[in-house]
């Protein structure tokens, strides 16, 4: 009889013989476990998501990386540790752990209902979910989930009783994110941890909408009404655009990332005039001293999490962190402060579960993670 794991193969890609078929029969009906495990590696849904999963992790990406940063080995070492970790081949490991053997002993896609909220272990700790709570002004509260998402703010539901305009709040809590498309036909996603402000229908003069947390835009054009950005500290005025704005109370600053078309910016309440972003720059908007600091970025890198990855350039385990907490929803500390103030490189799929998360980061070989009383704990090794 062949392996096993070949007549699988054949059998999913349709190359199956009658008599590899009568093989994997007999297989399958010795136990319940592999009558199970058949099903899932022969379930197109199952293996679409497993592709899914595996096209998460760009595996060019160390190669790249690696030539980009030969000249920083070079220069004076800060008085901060470092700790590389490239993606390629350290991600491409972990994630066999999703491979089709280990199927059998995954659980289903959480949803809203299957939130996790006590945590035993790492293994415990599943990837955010499509959710949000919407309310208008007058006490309505609809709460949405993934069957709802790229929701339209005129549904019906929200159709006016009255004249009067509603202002409409879209709340997306730790663990969650969340896509809508006003009525103008702007798309916007939402982060974890994140709000969104707008009016149930855009003025004749203007469109404008606050947000806290972190938004990604896709502004539709109309010359006529502006669309402005409001954050605490700052009103981005948008030309029709591509961008993505994070103001976290927690950050040190208000961060716009611009992928396409053009922006402005300017302090709210400040006297300072406009400042103008190009493609493949950000502003960093201080909030203690509110300087403004425009840099080159790679904006895919930065808006990562809108195409289903966390990116870190050289960013503190402490930064890691408080966004990976927000998305996996739990809490945590360092074992010692040091810990979190190590520097990582590297990317992580977002889709995938903690667990995977947690092995791309101790592949470093530098911290380890650990579950104490439903906390995680950084540890160093």
């Amino acid at each position: 009889m062949k392996p096993i794991s070949k007549l699988l193969y054949k059998k999913i890609i349709g190359d199956v013989t009658a008599d590899d078929q009568a093989s994997i029969d007999k297989w399958k009906t010795d136990s319940e476990a592999r009558e199970a495990l058949y099903r899932r590696v022969t379930d197109n849904k199952e293996i679409g998501a497993e592709l899914r999963l595996r096209a998460l992790v760009n595996r060019d990406r160390a190669e790249a990386d690696m030539e980009r940063r030969i000249k920083a080995l070079e220069a004076p070492a800060k008085k901060r540790r470092r700790v590389w970790i490239y993606i390629g081949a350290a991600a491409a490991s972990a994630l066999l752990f999703f491979g089709i053997f280990s199927m059998a002993d995954n659980e289903p896609l959480p949803t809203a209902e299957t939130f996790v909220a006590e945590i035993r272990s790492i293994e415990d700790i599943r990837h955010g979910v499509t959710m949000a709570t919407l309310s208008t002004d007058n006490g309505t509260v609809i709460n949405l989930t993934d069957a709802d998402s790229s929701y339209i703010a005129e549904a019906d539901i929200l159709r006016p009783t009255s004249d009067k305009i509603k202002d409409l709040c879209l709340d997306v809590p730790r663990g969650a994110e969340f896509k809508i498309m006003l009525e103008d036909s702007t798309e916007v996603w939402l982060n974890s941890a994140s709000s969104l402000h707008y009016p149930e229908k855009f003025g004749q003069k203007e469109r404008r909408v606050k947000i806290s947390g972190e938004a990604y835009f896709v502004v539709a054009m109309d010359s006529l009404r502006p669309f402005y950005v409001e954050t605490d500290m700052q009103v981005v005025r948008v030309y029709g655009t591509r961008f993505n704005v994070r103001d976290y109370g927690e950050d040190e600053a208000v961060f716009t990332t611009l992928e396409s078309g053009s922006i402005s910016l300017r302090h709210v309440g400040g006297d300072s005039g406009e400042i103008f972003l190009s493609p493949g720059h950000q502003s960093v908007f201080s909030h203690d001293d509110a300087v403004v600091e425009v840099r080159e970025v790679n904006p895919h890198e930065v808006c990562g999490w809108r195409h289903g990855k966390f990116v870190f350039e050289e960013q503190k385990l402490s930064t890691i962190m408080r966004d990976l907490s927000r998305w996996y929803n739990f809490e945590y500390e360092f074992s010692d402060p040091e810990v979190g103030d190590m520097v990582f490189m590297g990317s992580i799929p977002r889709y995938a579960d903690f667990a995977t998360a947690a092995e791309i980061l101790e592949n470093s070989g530098v911290i380890r993670f650990d579950v104490v009383d439903s906390k995680v704990i950084i540890l160093k090794k």
